[in-house]
């Protein structure tokens, strides 16, 4: 999925572990089929973490830069394209 390259790109002036940990918690207020809230980790990468949900259907990469951090949002081919939006509002509101 990353060789495809990002599904979108942002730029916050938040730290990473700060950025990812509120993306974490936006993700996880998103219902799945049968209501329950949506499953999702974080892990360490070098210089940032990864946000991502079961089977690493989609994955936010966050890394430290200067003044701030980036986000590069991955998504698997083949998702709806609400479900999509509801994962990239999830990161706009931590932005």
């Amino acid at each position: 999925m990353r060789e495809r390259g990002p599904h979108s790109e942002f730029k916050s002036k938040k730290e990473a572990q700060v950025l990812a940990t509120c993306i974490t918690m936006e993700w996880q207020k998103f219902k799945v089929v049968g209501g329950g809230a949506t499953d999702v980790s974080m892990s360490l990468l070098p210089n940032g973490f990864s946000v991502f949900t079961p089977n690493q259907t989609e994955v936010a990469d966050v890394h430290n830069i200067d003044n701030g951090s980036t986000v590069n949002f991955f998504v698997q081919t083949g998702l709806f394209d609400w479900r999509i939006n509801q994962r990239v509002d999830g990161i706009k509101k931590c932005i």
